[in-house]
């Protein structure tokens, strides 16, 4: 179902037209220093030259007059008869959430198909267009292999490796996405066409560029960061060492995701990218199992900045992927909930015994409902400390909700993540004056709820 498109996201349509001549930063910089890109659309080619002058940019005014009078209603006709919708930035609902992460975000993305939550579990796969049978088979194998774990797989749409890896994600029924180096009304290479409605069925085409841009050897190399960008690691697949594969792989590094490759001969110039990597730290991968085992410990090293909590140790987005064990499918090690909860009322009895303890406490925030798992009370019904308890393969969600639930609270200022039985593994933390989370110690939280207390 297409979606209306409103008039700020029309806008920054608008806008996009400059993409491939100044860049999606230059964009980015206008909606920045306007507040808006309706704002920015407003002003002068002059002014927005100026102003850009003063930020290290560069945009001549001549240009921007050209870019701003390319008629909107044309692409908005494209966009509509094409069957895509538009995201931005602004969309923080539908916007891929690993993608907000990256630095050079793209402001707009045109997306064919249906973008999901559960993508933010997903992989890249990446290699040549002509990669030998071996190179073929594995991208295959292992694409069809991540996605029966419930993985979206993210790759190029180019032949050789990307075909082979959005083949195997469709094979197994599972959800793959393109992002493209063109408009979404030129697919390329052109034979892929079929394959391009095929993902569309179980996932995305994705691209940055407006709908007419034409194919041009310089947008491929800027789509790779997007490629990274959207995806916990990128797998590099028996890559040259001028091959486009290892521009994605640097993307990856930059973004503090994980980078995987497999090599071939090491004698072989199709593998001599791969050996690059390696030396560079890459992890190597010499079978599909090898991939399959580290799903559970991927993470994104830059989520403490997205989130600004301090020291935090890195977390996890591949939630709902056991760990992988061949004779333990299931997991039993991991402490379920109800046990967790049952070790934190304990501590809360001990530590706290003049308040009270509610489960699946409900409250409001910003009129929306909410639950914590466990809430402490004072005599005053105030909240003094919120409570999330999760298994260890639900960090991620666990610590995104008790974030969430302490900047945006009224009450309380502490909380505390619980993933295990034992006390020395739980998390602690207050909120600071300027809205950030501080990891403090067990005694640290025990006096700062009691002085909370008090002072109210």
């Amino acid at each position: 179902m297409l979606k209306k498109i409103d008039n700020e996201t029309k806008s920054l349509i608008h806008l996009n037209l400059m993409q491939g001549v100044t860049g999606s930063k230059i964009i980015r910089k206008l909606v920045e220093i306007y507040r808006s890109a309706t704002a920015a659309l407003k002003a002068s080619p002059e002014e927005i030259e100026k102003e850009l002058l003063q930020v290290g940019e560069v945009a001549p005014a001549g240009l921007i007059t050209r870019l701003l009078h390319y008629p909107l209603e044309k692409e908005l006709e494209l966009i509509y008869e094409q069957g895509c919708n538009v995201v931005t930035l602004h969309d923080e609902e539908v916007y891929p959430e690993l993608l907000k992460m990256i630095d050079r975000r793209p402001p707009v993305l045109y997306i064919k198909g249906k973008l999901d939550p559960k993508d933010k579990s997903s992989i890249a796969i990446v290699g040549p267009k002509k990669a030998r049978s071996f190179g073929q088979t594995f991208s295959q194998q292992l694409s069809y292999a991540l996605a029966k774990q419930d993985v979206t797989v993210v790759s190029g749409l180019a032949e050789g490796i990307d075909t082979c890896a959005h083949n195997g994600a469709i094979e197994a029924g599972g959800r793959t996405i393109a992002v493209l180096g063109t408009g979404l009304c030129h697919i390329y290479p052109p034979k892929n066409k079929k394959l391009a409605d095929k993902i569309v069925q179980s996932g995305a085409l994705l691209s940055e560029f407006p709908m007419d841009v034409k194919p041009e050897s310089i947008h491929f190399p800027q789509r790779n960061r997007i490629i990274s960008g959207l995806t916990l690691g990128t797998v590099v697949i028996e890559a040259p060492i001028k091959s486009g594969s290892l521009i994605t792989a640097e993307h990856a590094h930059e973004q503090g995701r994980k980078v995987f490759t497999v090599p071939g001969q090491i004698l072989s110039d199709h593998s001599s990218g791969c050996h690059k990597l390696i030396k560079k730290g890459a992890q190597r991968l010499d079978t599909i199992d090898d991939c399959l085992k580290e799903l559970p410990h991927l993470c994104v090293e830059t989520m403490t900045d997205i989130y600004n909590v301090d020291d935090i140790e890195q977390i996890s987005l591949f939630e709902g992927i056991e760990p992988y064990n061949e004779n333990s499918p299931n997991n039993e090690n991991s402490p379920n909930e109800e046990k967790v909860k049952s070790e934190v009322i304990r501590y809360f009895r001990s530590s706290f015994p003049e308040m009270y303890i509610k489960l699946e406490y409900e409250f409001q925030i910003d009129g929306k409902d909410r639950r914590s798992d466990v809430a402490l009370i004072d005599s005053k019904q105030k909240v003094a400390a919120i409570v999330e308890c999760k298994r260890s393969k639900y960090i991620g969600t666990g610590r995104d909700q008790l974030y969430s639930y302490l900047i945006t609270s009224k009450d309380t200022g502490y909380g505390l993540f619980a993933n295990s039985t034992e006390h020395d593994a739980w998390t602690f933390f207050q909120k600071t004056y300027d809205e950030k989370l501080r990891k403090i110690s067990a005694s640290e939280f025990e006096k700062g709820v009691l002085a909370d207390i008090n002072t109210t």
